[in-house]
């Protein structure tokens, strides 16, 4: 453990200046004498006092509002689990056990569960439907407590947004006749005063200009790299780089002045088609223009007003308008795309997600009964029954989120990677609803299940009232497993074999670069948060069917507590963010599991129970639980800054310019006193090679 993080918090990225400044102000309000610039002390337990004295508030000054809502969400799982876990093990437990009436003993663990309770028990079912009541009630009322402190961050976030992103506003569903940087100006300066309309751009789709900028870029890439490899060895003639004429043959030559002259020729011809390019673009005959732009205002005052007109015209896909993505993470190629087209790549894309869903169920299903159809015999074989079915399902959901963002990539339109990780967050986790949490109910066959039901709906009661309560050892292997696999994570094991790979051919700082970021796919945000919301809700819904779900759940939680308050603060480099949507919506699907949890309970509660008084107990929990989950949907306005903080609060929108412009790539200016062009040519250059 110490080998493995205090060595990787050496090898961690450099942070920027102003997130030092920031960490360094922590010393006094935290206490902890921390060395360096801002880093934790590097002894044995520095790792751990430093991840304690972490708060949401620093961590997100410090590396977004995501990232420190994601460790957030361990305080308030700790905090569900415990009030939850603690009273249900000391009053359920005992009474399973001594009025149960199956009479299991002590060394099985279904002698403290629901397991043990016989069916149509004259009494414990009753005692049970209140618990489920109590527990909705319980868990909503913290999702809900749990709103006020993040309304404060995400306004302070909104606040605080740098510009030119806090006063841009995108655009989509341009109609035709307005799709010209001149006539988008037009447009908004007949809504707002011109005065306060700063600039407009309309997206615009050049493929020649975009290939000779991609050819300009990879060869400035290259001479860079390749001075780089000459700086190394201290600017020695006899080292300086060669390269044959072509990939593999001809003759030798000099790589850096091969690569010089070829930018030379394709410095003035790139220039010569942006200038071409720009004036066609004037006309909206032309027909490089898209239907997607973004309009910069001079105050922040008309952006928010922008953003909360419900309708410009008569067409709800005209015109319309929401906060733009970090202006160094736009999906260009995405906002090119023509409506119909993004319609049409829609439905494939929800058809191949439906697709994958029919042919993960075998796999998924296979995985579980994995235990009981490979045998390994001896003194393993109790073990291999454990914890082999939950290892196979975390495997397989491990691949599953590539899956997906190949899905979204390739068929939908993004606008972002960030806003990909959203998606992803959605459907990952609507994915684990099934095959994590119902899995168990499934059997051998979707279709032969699926047609039962269909024929006879009473089995669906039947198959959750009777499998569920039997399937909790199953739960609670899957939760202990994950001790493992989050410590494992911790030690961030890939990132560190990718730097002592590429520190034999590389600079150590070129290196660390190289070495980041971990795996968006599994280890991003959206990933992440769609697992720890999964399993929270597995310590909440089997709770009532084995309370002791629940500690192991809250021990879970609270090592992940531990270690993400370390990695995402010191380990981890910083993200885009999008200020609370992932933790938002997180709440959001804890609502709606609390509903997966009633139904659950409505089945076994009718199923065991020798009357149906106990499921009719039970019922208004789930009214409580749909209700609840339109309400928090659609009451709480967070995605916008509410027209009254701007007003009253002027003085708190204290945002600063990053640099940056929404402008694409191919289309900057080369000597624009902007950051844009470095800052995305090295992102798409990064996405090019992964």
């Amino acid at each position: 453990m110490y080998s493995g993080n205090v060595y990787f918090s050496k090898i961690a990225p450099l942070v920027p200046a102003t997130t030092i400044q920031r960490r360094q102000t922590w010393v006094g309000s935290m206490g902890h004498s921390w060395v360096g610039e801002g880093e934790p002390n590097e002894t044995f337990l520095g790792w751990l006092t430093a991840s304690f004295g972490v708060s949401t508030e620093m961590a997100a000054e410090s590396v977004g509002l995501d990232a420190a809502l994601l460790v957030e969400f361990c305080n308030l799982a700790c905090k569900i689990l415990a009030i939850i876990g603690i009273p249900m093990v000391c009053i359920m437990c005992p009474l399973h056990f001594f009025f149960g009436g199956e009479g299991a003993g002590l060394h099985e663990l279904r002698s403290i569960a629901m397991g043990n309770v016989i069916i149509s028990h004259p009494w414990l079912y009753y005692l049970h439907a209140v618990i489920v009541n109590l527990v909705t009630v319980l868990v909503i009322h913290l999702v809900y407590a749990s709103m006020p402190s993040f309304l404060i961050l995400r306004y302070k976030w909104l606040k605080q947004m740098p510009a030119p992103r806090c006063v841009t506003v995108l655009v989509e569903g341009i109609p035709e006749g307005w799709r010209s940087d001149k006539k988008l100006k037009e447009f908004f300066s007949i809504m707002f005063k011109p005065e306060y309309v700063l600039d407009c751009t309309v997206v615009k789709n050049d493929p020649n200009l975009l290939k000779l900028y991609d050819e300009q870029g990879k060869y400035k890439d290259l001479l860079k790299d390749y001075k780089d490899k000459w700086q190394a060895a201290n600017y020695a003639q006899e080292e300086r780089p060669m390269m044959r004429e072509t990939m593999c043959v001809g003759k030798e030559i000099d790589a850096i002045d091969y690569i010089e002259k070829k930018l030379a020729e394709l410095n003035p011809l790139v220039e010569q088609t942006r200038l071409a390019a720009l004036k066609e673009a004037e006309f909206e005959s032309g027909g490089i223009t898209c239907s997607s732009g973004f309009v910069t205002f001079s105050r922040r005052r008309e952006a928010e007003v922008c953003h909360n007109i419900m309708a410009f015209s008569s067409r709800r896909d005209e015109w319309v308008v929401s906060v733009p993505p970090p202006a160094s993470d736009v999906r260009w190629n995405d906002l090119k795309q023509p409506e119909s087209k993004n319609k049409v790549w829609s439905a494939v894309g929800y058809c191949c997600i439906l697709m994958l869903f029919i042919f993960f169920v075998p796999i998924v299903v296979l995985g579980t009964n994995l235990s009981s159809a490979v045998y390994i015999g001896g003194v393993f074989q109790p073990i291999w029954d454990s914890f082999a079915p939950g290892l196979a399902l975390m495997l397989f959901l491990a691949f599953l989120p590539t899956i997906l963002l190949l899905i979204f990539s390739s068929c939908f339109a993004l606008k972002s990677e960030t806003f990909a990780q959203h998606k992803l967050q959605i459907w990952y986790f609507l994915f684990m609803v099934f095959f994590v949490i119902l899995v168990t109910v499934v059997g051998r066959s979707l279709f032969q299940t699926f047609a039962h039901v269909a024929q006879h709906p009473a089995l669906a009661v039947e198959l959750l009232g009777k499998e569920m309560p039997a399937a909790t050892q199953f739960y609670m292997d899957f939760l202990m497993l994950q001790w493992g696999e989050q410590s494992l994570n911790f030690l961030r094991w890939v990132p560190l074999a990718k730097f002592l790979i590429f520190k034999t051919f590389y600079e150590e700082e070129d290196a660390k670069r190289m070495a980041e970021p971990e795996d968006q796919d599994f280890y991003g945000i959206g990933s992440r948060s769609a697992r720890f919301t999964i399993s929270l809700l597995i310590g909440i819904i089997f709770s009532t069917l084995s309370p002791l779900i629940a500690i192991v759940a809250l021990i879970l939680f609270g090592i992940m507590r531990v270690y993400y308050g370390y990695l995402v603060v010191f380990a981890e480099i910083k993200k885009p963010d999008l200020g609370g949507v992932f933790y938002n919506t997180q709440l959001r699907h804890l609502i709606l599991g609390v509903g997966v949890y009633n139904v659950l309970m409505i089945s076994v509660l009718g199923f065991r129970a020798k009357t149906g008084v106990p499921m009719l107990i039970t019922v208004p929990s789930l009214v409580y639980s749909v209700l609840s989950y339109l309400h928090f949907s659609h009451n709480f306005v967070w995605r916008e800054l509410p027209f009254i903080e701007v007003c009253n609060h002027p003085e708190e929108l204290t945002a600063e310019d990053n640099g940056l412009r929404y402008i694409q790539p191919e289309f900057a200016h080369p000597d624009e006193p902007s950051k844009l062009l470095s800052l995305i040519t090295g992102l798409n250059t990064w996405r090019r090679n992964k």
